[in-house]
C-alpha cells in the first residue's frame, strides 16, 4: 500500500493520471495535505539554494570541467546501468519528486552551510558511504532514519578537523605547487542519490587530475605528524588500510570524479607538519562498493523516508 494513500483520498485517481499532470501539481498536492512532511521541506529548501553565496565566478569554468569528467565515469555508468527494485511504488513517486538539482548549482554551495547540509541529507555521501557497505544487520528501518536524519553534534575531533582543514589544504600546496580547485558538493547526473564533497581536485594543464582528502588527526594538535603516524589505525607502510572508512570515501570519490589517484594529507598542526600518501584508485572495489550500496539504498533505504510522511 502506497505510504500516502490514508493521509490522501484523492490518491487513486491521481495515479490514474499521473503521467498527465505537471511534477508541480502533484507536489503541490502533496504540501497541501502534508506541509511538515519531509518532501516539501526539501522541495522549499530547493527554493533558497540559489540565495546561498556560491563560489567565486571565476571558478565556474573549473566547475564545468569538473562535471564534464565525472559524467565520463565508467564506474558511474555501470552503476546507472545495474537495475533495482523500489519496495512500493510509492518509492517510486518518491525518488522523482527529490533530489533534482542541477549539479552545476550544487557544486556552486560552499561545504558546511545550511544548504549544503539539506542537499546531502537523502544522498549516499564519501564520508558516510563505507558504514552503508559494511553494514549486513537486520534492522535497515533504524540504519536508515539514523542516516537520514542523525542527531546533531560536534565533538572536539570534528571542531580540530574543520580548524585545520584550511591550513592543512595550503601547507599541501606550498609544499606541492599543485593548482588545487575547491568546490562544493558534486552530484552524479545518472546518479543523482550519490553526493561528493571534495577537500580539492587538483589541476594539471587545466583539467581534473588528482583528488585531494585531507585528515587533521586530534593528536596532531600536541604531536608531529610521525608521532602521530605512528599510531595511526588506519595507515600501514605508509599507505591507507583497505578495510577503512577513509579507503571507502576516497574510492567513491575517484569513481565519481572520475580521477585515478588521490593525494591523502595527514597534517599536525602542532608544528605545521604534513605527511602526503598518493592512492591509487581501484575501480573493481569502487564498482563493487557503489553497486552494493545502491542495491541497500533502494531496497532497504528509500522506503523510510516515506514512512517518515506518513506519520
Amino acid at each position: 500500500m502506497p505510504c500516502f494513500k490514508n493521509r490522501m483520498p484523492n490518491l487513486e485517481k491521481l495515479e490514474e493520471s499521473l503521467c498527465k499532470i505537471p511534477d508541480d501539481e502533484v507536489l503541490g498536492e502533496i504540501a497541501a495535505l502534508l506541509p511538515e512532511c519531509a518532501i516539501n521541506k526539501f522541495r522549499v529548501g530547493r527554493s533558497r539554494i540559489y540565495d546561498e553565496p556560491r563560489e567565486e565566478e571565476s571558478n565556474l569554468e573549473a566547475f564545468t570541467m569538473i562535471l564534464d569528467n565525472s559524467c565520463q565515469s565508467v564506474v558511474l555508468m555501470k552503476v546507472d546501468g545495474h537495475n533495482v527494485t523500489f519496495p512500493s511504488q510509492c518509492c517510486r513517486k518518491l525518488y522523482s519528486t527529490i533530489l533534482n538539482e542541477e549539479p552545476d548549482e550544487v557544486i556552486r554551495i560552499p561545504q558546511n552551510c545550511s544548504t549544503w547540509h539539506e542537499l546531502r541529507r537523502f544522498r549516499v555521501t564519501g564520508s558516510r558511504c563505507y558504514e552503508l557497505f559494511t553494514y549486513n544487520g537486520p534492522n535497515w528501518n533504524t540504519k536508515a532514519e539514523k542516516y537520514f536524519w542523525p542527531k546533531s553534534f560536534t565533538n572536539k575531533f570534528t571542531k580540530h578537523g574543520l580548524e585545520y582543514e584550511d591550513e592543512a589544504r595550503r601547507a599541501f600546496i606550498d609544499a606541492t605547487g599543485c593548482n588545487v580547485v575547491q568546490c562544493g558538493m558534486v552530484v552524479s547526473h545518472s546518479n543523482k542519490w550519490m553526493g561528493y564533497s571534495p577537500d580539492g581536485i587538483i589541476f594539471e594543464n587545466g583539467h581534473p587530475a588528482a583528488l585531494l582528502e585531507i585528515k587533521c588527526p586530534w593528536n596532531g594538535a600536541k604531536q608531529t605528524i610521525t608521532e602521530v603516524v605512528r599510531t595511526c589505525d588506519y595507515i600501514s607502510d605508509q599507505s591507507l588500510k583497505r578495510k577503512h572508512k577513509f579507503y571507502g570515501q576516497i574510492q567513491m570519490g575517484m569513481a565519481m570524479l572520475n580521477l585515478k589517484k588521490c593525494f591523502l594529507v595527514l597534517y599536525a598542526a602542532f608544528d605545521r607538519s604534513i605527511l602526503i600518501l598518493e592512492e591509487e584508485y581501484d575501480e573493481e572495489f569502487a564498482e563493487n562498493m557503489i553497486i552494493r550500496i545502491k542495491k541497500k539504498y533502494f531496497e532497504n533505504m528509500i522506503h523510510i523516508i516515506c514512512d517518515k510522511d506518513d506519520k
